[in-house]
């Protein structure tokens, strides 16, 4: 899942052209030309000696011309060919970063967990040390579904209205009676079951997902309902359902709440220069006002920090620097234990709901770095409709 972005082409150096030593020289030679061609003339009193000697500057003049024509078309051949390759240069790093910001529009989402976890809205209590939250005990899916549909209620009466189909992805391990108990409670709600899809596999890691959901465009709605309870009660527990809008084929008529960018996975440990790739390929992270970070990441996230704040400034209409531009501030960061205690096998969807709360609350674009088995997944969030500039 790592970005495989060719390298951009190199430049070449196109040093300009210095005429102090060519006009010193050319100016000598033509002063001793006159001084020994006058001097000649009167002592030996020979009118053609001002005739050779006219004649040599006149020379002098053709060669210093044709070697001064010569090196202006050499560089400005290599001045133009510099430039066709920062041209090309600039023009793939914009197709590669319209290809990395691609987004999934979320039009609404919900999340039951643990009352110990923070909100992003109100995070004044205590933090949370690395230890299982729980949620009360389960009474079944046919309780569940309700509570997780029942807030996205209003988008989903829309999304029906506007025939729109909807792609349903239920928990992992759901099969044949969760599904009739999900189309149970959709007819309760008023929804018709003809409107629905089931996925036919079961949710992956984000990372995956998200690279399957981008690399297959869909007409329909998606809806991904996330739930995870440990038996063991070895790491917090939680729920999530996410709505999301069609990629392709008309959009419906709802507000997005947030949109969620292609993330990138790279081994650990997580090289700087990667750091530099993710922020340069998804220049919206330029606003980054929040950073998510996990138990295996933390200790990096000072390298990502300080990639973030040695960007280089933007250019103005006429290809400069614009060295008026303030340096965004440092985001916040957010340590993930301190907000949902042991982090378990879902923790990806978990910290991503945590994000789109987050954009909510303080509009802008979250980032995360969080492990992703013997691998670091970098992901953000950004608020409202994204639309690539």
């Amino acid at each position: 899942m790592d970005w495989t972005i060719p390298e951009l082409h190199v430049v070449p150096s196109v040093k300009p052209l210095r005429w102090s030593g060519w006009w010193r020289g050319f100016s000598l030679c033509a002063m001793t030309l006159l001084l020994v061609g006058c001097g000649g003339y009167f002592w030996l009193k020979d009118p053609h000696l001002l005739l050779y000697t006219f004649g040599g500057v006149v020379l002098l003049i053709l060669v210093f011309a044709g070697i001064a024509g010569w090196n202006m078309y050499r560089y400005g051949v290599e001045a133009e060919h510099a430039e066709d390759i920062s041209n090309l240069n600039r023009l793939t790093t914009q197709q590669w970063q319209r290809w990395a910001q691609q987004s999934v529009a979320v039009l609404g989402f919900h999340a039951f967990f643990p009352s110990a976890v923070l909100s992003p809205g109100h995070n004044e209590g205590p933090v949370n040390e690395d230890k299982p939250l729980l949620l009360p005990p389960f009474n079944g899916y046919g309780a569940l579904f309700p509570d997780l549909l029942l807030p996205l209620l209003p988008e989903l009466q829309q999304l029906v209205a506007e025939r729109i189909s909807l792609e349903v992805t239920l928990p992992e391990g759901c099969g044949t009676d969760e599904w009739q108990q999900f189309t149970q409670t959709w007819q309760m709600l008023g929804l018709p079951v003809s409107s629905l899809l089931i996925s036919p596999v079961a949710p992956d890691s984000y990372g995956v997902q998200m690279k399957n959901w981008l690399s297959a465009p869909s007409a329909t709605a998606r809806l991904v309902l996330i739930h995870h309870r440990d038996a063991q009660q070895a790491a917090t527990e939680g729920a999530v359902i996410w709505l999301l809008a069609p990629q392709a084929g008309r959009e419906p008529g709802l507000p997005v709440r947030c949109s969620l960018h292609r993330p990138m996975r790279t081994p650990l440990p997580v090289e700087p220069a990667t750091f530099r790739r993710f922020l340069d390929y998804q220049p919206l992270t330029t606003g980054m006002n929040g950073l998510w970070t996990d138990v295996v990441t933390h200790e990096q996230s000072d390298v990502l920090l300080i990639a973030h704040s040695q960007r280089p400034l933007p250019e103005d209409s006429n290809g400069d620097k614009n060295e008026t531009v303030v340096p965004p501030p440092l985001p916040e960061q957010h340590y993930l234990p301190h907000w949902l205690g042991k982090t378990g096998p879902y923790h990806d969807w978990f910290t991503i709901t945590l994000m789109m709360q987050m954009t909510l609350t303080k509009p802008g674009v979250q980032c995360a770095m969080i492990n992703d088995g013997d691998a670091v997944l970098l992901s953000s969030v950004s608020a409202g409709a994204f639309r690539h500039e």
